[in-house]
């Protein structure tokens, strides 16, 4: 097998973050100079950096044109280094690549947080010239929250990947494009990405069960079961509703409705039988 390959996608459009700027709907605040550094702040982890303050207006977002929203803007054919390969995407009707154990599990997480409603890899790319250099960065991650700005997320196995002082540069760069442009940019460790192991082994089951489809029948009992409860019920009686003659089938029709965002449930807990849910069924419709 050769080397591998990676391809840009032959349609691109691009739009001048300038441009961008003037229908920014306001801008987040964690770059503000007046606060105080804090761990969970991407100021603190690239530091300050000087730059060209035209720098930002004259820099390019780059999106790719593929007919869908948030498609790839790189694929990759395999032989990497490192770990790679490609995770089915319920949220995102589409396959999507990943690049080491972290952005796979990053992506795991979007896939069974609620409050996801869509997530692509490697969709947005910054361009920019810097000191006379041509520069660009293509976001690991990118979240559309149900509520909130759309968030862009940098994924490192720990504070060793920044040891680099021009990818701190780069980095920094593009956090003040986003808060010019109304974006969420965050770094984020491999140990942040779930709360506890047992976080991370209910995620994966979960997102795992994506394609096991719901039928009608099961929607229209998720229904009835929610104007029976008010909304909420446990994980039990959600499952037994669902299929009261298969345990097994209704406890992976709760799973694949999770990913679905008909169902809400805390993974970061051991999920059992009395644990608490929330259904939504308003997204069935949706």
């Amino acid at each position: 097998m050769g080397p591998l390959k990676v391809i840009e996608a032959p349609a691109t459009f691009a739009v001048n973050v300038g441009d961008h700027m003037l229908f920014a709907a306001g801008t987040d605040d964690f770059v503000d100079p007046t606060l105080a550094p804090s761990s969970d702040r991407v100021r603190s982890l690239i530091g300050g950096h000087d730059y060209d303050l035209g720098l930002v207006p004259r820099a390019r977002m780059v999106r790719a044109r593929d007919g869908a929203p948030h498609g790839a803007l790189r694929t990759f054919n395999g032989n990497l280094s490192h770990e790679n390969g490609l995770v089915e995407s319920f949220k995102s009707g589409r396959m999507l690549g990943w690049q080491g154990e972290s952005q796979y599990l990053a992506v795991i997480r979007a896939q069974t947080s609620h409050e996801v409603i869509a997530v692509a890899t490697e969709s947005v790319r910054f361009e920019w010239i810097d000191g006379g250099a041509r520069r660009k960065y293509t976001a690991d991650l990118e979240l559309i929250p149900e509520k909130g700005p759309t968030r862009l997320i940098e994924v490192k196995r720990d504070e060793r990947d920044l040891d680099d002082p021009a990818l701190c540069r780069s980095l920094a760069i593009v956090a003040e494009i986003c808060r010019c442009c109304a974006l969420q940019f965050d770094i984020v460790f491999g140990r942040d990405i779930f709360a506890s192991d047992v976080h991370r082994r209910q995620a994966s089951k979960f997102a795992s069960q994506a394609k096991v489809v719901p039928t009608g029948e099961d929607i229209r009992a998720l229904l009835a079961h929610a104007a029976e409860t008010g909304g909420t019920s446990t994980y039990q009686r959600l499952s037994r509703a669902l299929r009261p003659d298969c345990e097994r089938m209704g406890n992976a029709l709760v799973r694949s409705m999770t990913v679905r965002r008909l169902v809400e449930i805390d993974l970061t807990t051991r999920v059992r039988s009395d644990t608490p849910v929330v259904l939504h069924p308003a997204n069935a419709r949706s």
